[in-house]
């Protein structure tokens, strides 16, 4: 399709076929074109409230303590922190769905305290899982429950590689990859070990 503006104000548009179909919005104010778009197109959701705020997140905590200081040293400082985010540095051995035992233990009581002075919590997960068929447990739930992604060939999957090593990715277009990894990622299940809320 090509298209050009003269010089009267026009707009000329040159196809090859197909149906086109077309749609003003005559407004006349901004903000009324973008109600009349979005009310077309559809209007997105409004996020919570919290998630709109002052939030804080970094790499290389090293462990508990030190997050606790950051945190601490922010908030005696002043400064607003409505959301606290805990990066790949506290899972065991950078495998999500994981937290390590010796740099941060505790997480999951620290993270009910911050809960419970306002503070939100969202931990951060890679959506790839570590190629660990004899110990890991998504990983091998996965292979089970053929979530991942395979080559064309229908059957090798496909490796990647990530924190953790060579990892394998889930084929999140499939409801059986999204009920696999939601029983992983909330924190409501029994096999979580923390209180997050993202």
């Amino acid at each position: 399709m090509d298209y050009s503006f003269g010089s009267v104000p026009s707009l000329t548009m040159r196809t090859i076929g197909d149906i086109l179909d077309f749609f003003v919005f005559l407004g006349p104010k901004p903000e009324q074109v973008i109600q009349q778009y979005t009310w077309l197109v559809g209007r997105s959701i409004l996020p919570p409230y919290w998630s709109l705020g002052f939030q804080l997140a970094r790499w290389d905590y090293g462990n508990l303590t030190h997050m606790q200081q950051v945190v601490k040293r922010n908030r005696d400082a002043g400064i607003p922190l409505d959301v606290q985010y805990a990066d790949i540095d506290y899972m065991d051995a950078e495998k999500d769905f994981t937290i390590d035992p010796i740099n941060f233990h505790g997480i999951k009581e620290y993270f009910a305290e911050l809960n419970a002075d306002g503070i939100r919590t969202i931990v951060i997960l890679d959506p790839a899982t570590i190629d660990d068929q004899v110990h890991y447990a998504p990983t091998i739930e996965g292979i089970k429950e053929d979530v991942f992604i395979k080559w064309e060939d229908g059957k090798t999957l496909m490796k990647g590689s990530c924190w953790p090593g060579d990892v394998f990715f889930p084929d999140f277009f499939t409801n059986r990859a999204q009920s696999w990894w939601s029983r992983w990622a909330l924190p409501r299940k029994k096999h979580r070990d923390r209180q997050t809320n993202g």
